[in-house]
């Protein structure tokens, strides 16, 4: 029985340039968007940067003339910028001139050059932009990389804004793709996936039919968002850039480092809005919390009009948001608030979220033995307790399929996710093989629909979501199979010293048979007696608890260096590199010395 899927709302707009044309006519005067820097490193709340509807129309037409003079139609522009307002004129400034945005990062951020060469080597792009702060950062960057990529560089700062007046509107439509958004490489090298005006729309549509499903005003000034999360990412794009000008709403961001350094600040700029707020994260961003923000800190907040925190991008762990509603909600955190999406690049950013619910963390408690052979039966006794992502978006269509029959599978059946709807986006760059493997999905028997496969692995409760991993994560040990992120929780709680986010499982083959391995970080000196000691004992310990919860034996627990364990840009942890480094002895193992 395949449920009702309630009908998309209505996209206003064709093109992204419509839709910050309007706000700049409805609304001239609006702060559009906010950005929070902190000189005084005490102070919580922040200096703010603000820029209108109207100032940054203004500035994207002007942008849009100059970088018309480096740059024809439908070519690329890597943005090389820092957090900030600059990244906002600029991805505008691309998307006026029919220009296809590839969101990055500056030169040596988050110590990933590579990832620059090769994004730059795929997209191709026709010059690179970035700002007057950066532009000697960027320059040494070029002169020292070998890579065969455009000289040409366009900075912020060179833009005259008196061009403005000469723009003309580009020769663009709903299925024109705005940008290359590469993916976080989480099991295979990055891609550029190509978003076109339509799925940036058509998902934030979506999305605001989800905030007036769970009760939120959606339609006068009395809402806002908040963000710390990188706009090269795709969740931050969606949140910091696109959702403000589809009506009208304020966005406040701030850096990630600037989080990362003191988390307070995340929860005092939603606590310091007059508006009912929307602010994500992922799981990390929750748990840094938790970690971080004292008693005395805490008593400064008010979140009382935070009406929606989505944690999304990397797995959600039950014991981090539980931890998180004990903490805040004396200081006015909603019981509904948090809850737990599931999206990905290729479908834009959302599939689905817990909009029938209104809000809220959901779980359900599986029999651990039904689900190594692919059964999810929920249990009033001891299991594996997974997280609900919710139920797809209006006007989206999700379905479990077997990933080998390409059968459609019945509830608590598990498989792989399929995703069919208005914000699927339309392949990746210059990959057409890859693109018809991932985006072409046929069912079997056919419905006359192509699907997007997504690669995860879930099942059906009630018409909700469960995620359990990633296909090409899945362990299978004689005939049995084991889903990473259930292992690792296991591990996690084995020992004190193995913290949450801080080990990666994946299997090897040896003998013809696969076998698992475990990655610890782990803060230990292997010279001193003690420290031996107590590295044999978390061995022990996660070894003795992974059997006797799964039943399984453990090949090898390596223990390696704190940040050893590869991980994306959003800090999911990459098994795949995972293993390779293990296999080719790259990893910064503890040894005694």
């Amino acid at each position: 029985m395949t449920a009702t899927i309630p009908a998309a709302p209505a996209v206003r707009y064709d093109t992204m340039v419509r839709a910050l044309q309007a706000q700049a006519e409805l609304r001239p005067d609006t702060v559009g968007y906010s950005f929070l820097s902190y000189p005084d490193t005490q102070d919580p709340h922040g200096v703010k940067e603000i820029i209108t509807f109207a100032e940054i129309d203004r500035y994207a037409r002007a942008f849009a003339v100059s970088l018309l003079q480096l740059a024809q139609p439908g070519e690329r522009a890597v943005l090389l910028l820092p957090p900030g307002l600059d990244y906002v004129k600029a991805f505008f400034g691309c998307l006026y001139a029919g220009i296809v945005a590839v969101p990055l990062f500056p030169p040596s951020m988050h110590n990933a050059n590579g990832r620059l060469d090769a994004v730059c080597t795929d997209s191709d792009p026709a010059c690179l932009i970035t700002n007057d702060d950066e532009l000697s950062r960027v320059t040494e960057w070029l002169d020292d990389s070998a890579i065969d990529t455009t000289r040409l560089v366009l900075s912020t700062g060179e833009v005259d804004e008196e061009l403005a007046d000469t723009w003309e509107y580009p020769a663009i439509g709903a299925e024109h793709t705005a940008l290359l958004q590469y993916t976080s490489g989480s099991t295979r090298t990055p891609a550029g996936v190509m978003v076109p005006h339509r799925g940036l729309l058509a998902n934030a549509y979506q999305t605001y039919d989800v905030f007036a499903r769970v009760g939120m005003d959606t339609e006068g000034e009395d809402m806002a968002f908040v963000s710390w999360l990188p706009l090269f990412h795709d969740m931050g794009l969606m949140v910091g850039v696109v959702l403000p000008v589809i009506k009208g709403h304020h966005i406040v961001q701030l850096s990630a480092s600037a989080f990362l350094r003191r988390p307070e600040r995340w929860l005092q700029a939603i606590s310091d809005l007059p508006q009912q707020t929307c602010s994500p994260a992922p799981n990390l961003g929750y748990e840094l919390c938790t970690q971080r923000i004292g008693a005395e800190q805490r008593a400064r907040l008010d979140l009382s009009r935070w009406r929606y925190g989505l944690a999304g991008a990397e797995p959600v762990r039950v014991s981090t948001m539980r931890r998180f509603d004990e903490l805040f909600a004396p200081h006015g955190l909603r019981d509904k608030t948090l809850c737990a999406g599931f999206g990905l690049a290729e479908s834009t950013l959302i599939v689905s979220a817990p909009w029938r619910s209104g809000g809220g963390i959901q779980t359900v408690t599986v029999d651990r033995d039904a689900l190594a052979h692919g059964l999810a039966t929920p249990t009033a006794g001891d299991g594996a307790e997974i997280v609900g992502a919710g139920w797809a978006l209006p006007g989206t269509e999700m379905l479990i399929v077997d990933p080998q029959t390409r059968e459609v599978l019945p509830e608590h059946r598990l498989g792989e996710v399929w995703v069919s709807g208005p914000a699927i986006a339309t392949g990746y760059f210059n990959r057409p093989e890859e693109s018809e493997q991932t985006f072409g999905g046929e069912l079997s028997p056919t419905d006359g629909k192509r699907y997007l496969r997504t690669g995860d692995i879930g099942f059906l409760h009630d018409g909700e979501l469960y995620l359990t991993s990633r296909l090409k994560d899945l362990i299978i040990v004689d005939g049995r199979n084991f889903y990473p992120p259930d292992l690792e929780a296991t591990a996690e709680h084995a020992h004190a010293l193995v913290l949450p986010s801080r080990c990666s499982i994946f299997s090897i083959e040896e003998n013809d048979r696969e076998k698992i391995v475990v990655l610890v970080e782990a803060r230990l000196n292997l010279n001193t007696e003690e420290g031996a000691a107590t590295a044999a004992e978390l061995r022990n310990a996660v070894r003795q608890a992974i059997f006797d919860v799964h039943e399984v034996g453990v090949h090898d627990i390596a223990l390696v260096a704190p940040g050893a364990i590869p991980r994306t840009s959003s800090g999911k942890i990459q098994r795949s590199a995972s293993r390779t480094a293990y296999l080719d002895n790259s990893l910064r193992v503890l040894r005694a010395r």
